[in-house]
């Protein structure tokens, strides 16, 4: 009996039953993901205007063609009604541009390569959210969260790379 017990107690922690008890709408990742890749296309806009190296200039087009490839599909989920082209930066994310846009030379460079890098993090850390257990009420969004963590470690890495 005790052990049927434990069992029961262990099957019920890992189902979860209360669709409210999950901390992020599809909705909310969405705005969020999206948000934060058009501040990145924003940043890598600036980087590509003079880049000190062929590298960063790669960097740039490689990462444009991942957030487009990136926003199709979530687009093509149909798990939101936002737009790639419908979601304006945030406040904070405009006071960041307009503090750089002053700047020139190396320390414009590495004021957007610090910029892109925190916005790795920043996308790293909804995915990881979105793809917890309390994470997105919807498995499959959930589950392709999930699979995209490793590209965005990987654009992490490449930004890192550049410094």
């Amino acid at each position: 009996f005790k052990m049927l017990l434990i069992f029961a107690f262990l099957l019920s922690a890992c189902h979860k039953e209360d669709l409210d008890g999950y901390s992020l709408s599809a909705d909310e990742f969405t705005q969020g993901v999206i948000q934060e890749q058009n501040f990145q296309m924003a940043l890598i806009a600036r980087l590509k205007q003079n880049p000190s190296s062929a590298m960063l200039l790669s960097v740039g087009k490689t990462r444009e063609i991942f957030i487009q490839d990136y926003q199709q599909e979530l687009v093509a989920m149909n798990f939101s009604d936002e737009r790639p082209h419908m979601r304006p930066l945030s406040e904070d994310q405009l006071n960041l541009l307009t503090s750089i846009d002053f700047s020139a030379g190396l320390e414009y460079e590495k004021a957007i390569i610090k910029m892109l890098d925190d916005s790795d993090q920043n996308m790293i850390a909804l995915h990881i959210r979105a793809s917890s257990n309390s994470g997105l009420a919807d498995p499959q969004l959930r589950g392709w969260t999930e699979m995209k963590l490793p590209q965005l470690r990987n654009n992490l890495k490449e930004t890192q790379n550049s410094k």
